[in-house]
């Protein structure tokens, strides 16, 4: 277990703040190579620490990072963003990632056989025992990149969404920080063999960050991958670290939409590709891409405004379902907020039907735990030739929970009807309730400890706009939230529960009176399994 402990005065060489990296090879960063980087990356970071499981040394964040010399992952931005974000702040990274391995065994924390996870906190264990004797260190979070082996199989992509939990929560407890933000790398759109179970995969992880408060989910279904269809390409991640420490910091829209565009994957000749809609799950009919064009949308010679083929559409391609029934949906990495209005927009096209059947009739649906809150019927009777915005709203109750979650259905229609789908927007309106740091609906311990964990941020991102507004997050932002501790709304009463003090660590601080210090101890868990 790590120990915390404060100081009573005396200088510290170095305060760490700590972050894991753990996943398979789009963690390691296959095939990278650092001529893509820019000049300051490809020289080592001084400020940033990594940790080489390798030689078992520390040093500055360059490339190689344990692995291929020339070699980078998500670390080699993640830890540059951080760092420029925060000044003084000493961010020190330990990485523990493997090619091919399966969350369901190789990662699960409960296998009995010593596996990663056991190697993970090894390889952690080996970083702090090499620290410098005066230096110490809190860990701050943890990067997950991982789960394309989990799609080989049904049985094991329905089993994802178990077993991150399970994989978050255990290691939070092994580390001894049950608040640890864990951020989640979603996997990106792959052409493979396994495309029923990839959604089912990609939904399982938005899911896991939607009903953990502390977790959050990065978006990778735009970013490039190489000639093999997999892996992510050097571009793509000096990317992915760059929107991880983004998440890290709290300052991703938890309300993104996978693919909304329906732009991945397109086929080269910009046909239909019916097998895989990436980040959606498919339910019936013929459903793929599709790529609008004169015969069949009579405005589809020039981009719009939006970068799109017909007006209201974003993109020149679109989701196309034909024949019976068919369905497509996709899970948030949000829960729903009780007294948030929720406003779902997605742009319907009615194919010019030239004496055919056309259009059968489409439903969007906004959902909550796989339940629907609110659709919109049928919808019918849409303009031929061109793409309408088509919209519905709900106010969420108390009694509403659960990850929210967008289907997209076409109705059932005589045989060559067709409803095709863009643009896919979903927005949430609430009243800011001051103190309610993480957006809940209520001031309590949870936005105290938002507040403890991004004190000092230059700026009040982190806080949903819930601060005093003096700018960076301070003493008043803490003086708010305890005056407003156990109020629901913006007028209800108190619940009459005690108000957390600051740990002391934190008065001493916001006081100045005496050096910060997180003690450490040397790891004293056998390994786990």
């Amino acid at each position: 277990m790590l120990a915390w402990g404060v100081c009573a005065g005396g200088a510290v060489a170095a305060q760490w703040d700590l972050y894991l990296l753990g996943g398979q090879s789009n963690a390691v960063g296959w095939n990278t190579h650092q001529s893509a980087l820019p000049a300051p990356l490809q020289a080592p970071q001084t400020d940033v620490l990594f940790f080489n499981g390798v030689d078992g040394s520390w040093g500055p964040l360059a490339p190689g990072s344990g692995n291929n010399a020339n070699a980078f992952g998500p670390e080699i931005t993640f830890g540059r963003t951080l760092a420029d974000d925060n000044p003084g702040r000493q961010i020190a990274i330990v990485k523990h990632a493997v090619g091919a391995t399966d969350l369901i065994q190789e990662w699960n924390p409960d296998d009995p056989g010593a596996n990663e996870y056991d190697r993970l906190l090894d390889t952690l264990h080996s970083a702090v025992t090499a620290l410098p004797a005066a230096d110490t260190f809190s860990v701050k979070g943890m990067l997950w990149m991982q789960g394309e082996k989990d799609t080989s199989s049904a049985p094991t992509a329905a089993a994802y969404h178990t077993n991150l939990t399970n994989f978050i929560s255990t290691v939070r407890t092994d580390l001894g920080v049950p608040d640890m933000p864990f951020v989640i790398g979603q996997l990106a759109f792959a052409v493979t063999s396994r495309t029923d179970h990839w959604p089912v995969v990609q939904n399982a992880q938005s899911r896991t960050a939607a009903l953990d408060e502390r977790a959050s989910l990065v978006i990778t279904t735009d970013l490039p991958l190489q000639g093999d269809n997999l892996h992510l390409t050097s571009a793509a991640q000096q990317t992915l670290g760059v929107r991880m420490a983004d998440a890290i910091q709290g300052r991703l829209d938890p309300l993104q939409i996978t693919n909304p565009s329906f732009e991945t994957p397109a086929r080269s000749d910009d046909a239909v590709n019916p097998a895989i809609v990436s980040g959606w799950i498919k339910s019936g009919g013929v459903i793929g891409t599709f790529n609008p064009g004169g015969g069949a949308y009579l405005d589809a010679s020039a981009l719009d405004a939006n970068g799109g083929v017909v007006g209201a559409m974003e993109g020149t391609h679109a989701l196309s379902m034909t024949g019976a029934d068919a369905s497509v949906e996709q899970t948030l990495s949000a829960a729903v907020r009780a007294g948030t209005t929720y406003k779902l927009t997605v742009a319907i096209g009615d194919r010019d039907a030239g004496g055919s059947p056309g259009f059968a009739g489409a439903r969007i649906e906004l959902l909550a735990g796989g339940q629907v809150l609110t659709d919109s019927g049928a919808i019918t009777g849409l303009a031929d030739g061109t793409f309408t915005d088509v919209s519905i709203s709900y106010t969420a109750g108390a009694g509403d929970a659960g990850a929210l979650g967008v289907r997209l259905v076409a109705l059932d229609g005589a045989g060559g009807t067709s409803v095709d789908f863009d643009n896919v927007r979903l927005e949430g309106v609430s009243a800011v309730l001051a103190g309610d740091f993480n957006g809940d609906g209520a001031v309590d311990a949870a936005d105290y400890t938002r507040w403890r964990d991004n004190l000092g941020a230059p700026s009040e991102e982190a806080l949903h706009g819930a601060g005093s507004g003096g700018g960076g997050v301070d003493a008043a932002d803490y003086t708010l939230w305890k005056s407003r501790f156990g109020t629901s709304g913006p007028a209800a009463p108190a619940r009459g529960a005690g108000v957390p003090e600051p740990a002391a660590w934190l008065l001493g601080l916001l006081g100045a009176a005496c050096s910060v210090r997180v003690a450490r101890t040397r790891w004293t868990s056998a390994p786990h399994g």
